[in-house]
């Protein structure tokens, strides 16, 4: 989810070249599919895969177009993993690149309270979120953002593991006193409106979110928009928490542009002199050690101030039938010579 750009701004016939491997050989509006030529002349040498065929198909429909032949590989839910091995498909798992988020609007109090967002994390059991929101077919989310399968994750950051007695406190310090099932200050109760959407089963998880935190007296005014809406009040920054979320996790030249930045999914947070300091510095570190510290070290500090809290990252399945073998290379789908097309 997220905005990737208009499709109406890139209609004219330059649009559609590239430098990598294959070139747009045609365009079906009709039928929403795509054809790739190899291309003889790219720097790595030719493709050995001659053509390749994007075809619509619906993800619904996905696991009967690769039993009937209709299609050589795509994704499939994580239900059916076990019965398309059975019939003699090669199954891979994707890597963590993509993760659903609560968004916090730090900008306005008491969202502005570092302790109070902390208050939020400790609130949230992301492995309870994952079992009965995502069925189990998730991984619970970091709270330094990066995957705990990537090699730049950093594994000794709080990650605010599920404490509500710890949210509670947190709060009371905050001159917070719990008035019946709710916390008050200063005469006014302690709410929080919560944007989600149905879609991508969001729904679901801002259903666990309001009870998670009402359970630690934080009520909460759950609103269900449709998608437009939604894109809209994020993008405005006119909300206290909306559950979102982004790819792109599969190297860390992302960060800057979702923590740092003001596009669409971005936390837009930049009140850490470090952290800004630091997003900048790894761009730029050509020693992959020394970036792997900067990285790390982002993840520390990003973790303390929560602008946002990850919540989880999807499992996602890819099935082919063996006419090109594929495997997984530095977190990207890589084909494997073979003689035919491959749709």
């Amino acid at each position: 989810m997220g905005n990737c750009g208009r499709s109406d701004e890139l209609r004219w016939p330059e649009a559609v070249i590239g430098t990598g491997p294959y070139k747009l050989a045609d365009y079906s509006k009709e039928h929403g599919t795509y054809l790739y030529e190899a291309y003889e002349n790219y720097y790595s040498g030719k493709p050995e895969i001659d053509k390749l065929k994007f075809v619509k198909v619906s993800e619904q429909m996905v696991p009967a177009a690769l039993k009937d032949g209709s299609i050589d590989a795509g994704g499939i839910p994580p239900e059916l993993v076990g019965e398309m091995e059975e019939k003699g498909f090669t199954v891979i798992q994707a890597p963590c690149g993509w993760n659903a988020k609560l968004t916090i609007n730090h900008t306005k109090e008491p969202l502005s309270i570092g302790e109070f967002r902390q208050a939020l994390a400790y609130a949230i059991d992301r492995e309870s979120l994952v079992a009965i929101t995502q069925r189990g077919h998730a991984t619970p989310g970091s709270a330094g953002m990066m995957p705990p399968d990537s090699k730049w994750y950093n594994p000794n950051i709080e990650q605010y593991n599920y404490d509500p007695d710890k949210a509670q406190g947190i709060l009371k310090d905050l001159g917070y006193e719990l008035d019946g099932d709710f916390f008050v200050k200063d005469g006014q109760a302690l709410e929080l409106e919560l944007l989600t959407q149905k879609k991508y089963g969001f729904g679901d998880v801002g259903e666990f979110i309001k009870q998670q935190l009402e359970s630690v007296g934080i009520k909460v005014d759950l609103r269900m928009l449709e998608g437009k809406s939604l894109d809209a009040r994020v993008g405005a920054w006119e909300f206290d928490l909306s559950v979102y979320g982004h790819g792109g996790l599969y190297e860390p030249s992302i960060l800057p542009k979702v923590i740092t930045g003001q596009g669409f999914n971005s936390a837009r947070y930049t009140e850490n002199e470090t952290l800004n300091q630091l997003l900048d510095a790894q761009l730029h570190e050509m020693d992959t050690a020394k970036r792997l510290e900067m990285v790390q070290e982002v993840q520390a500090v990003y973790a303390e101030e929560v602008p946002a809290l990850t919540l989880y990252y999807p499992n996602w399945f890819w099935a082919h039938n063996n006419r090109a073998g594929i495997f997984e290379l530095l977190s990207n789908v890589v084909e494997i010579p073979s003689q035919h097309s491959f749709r």
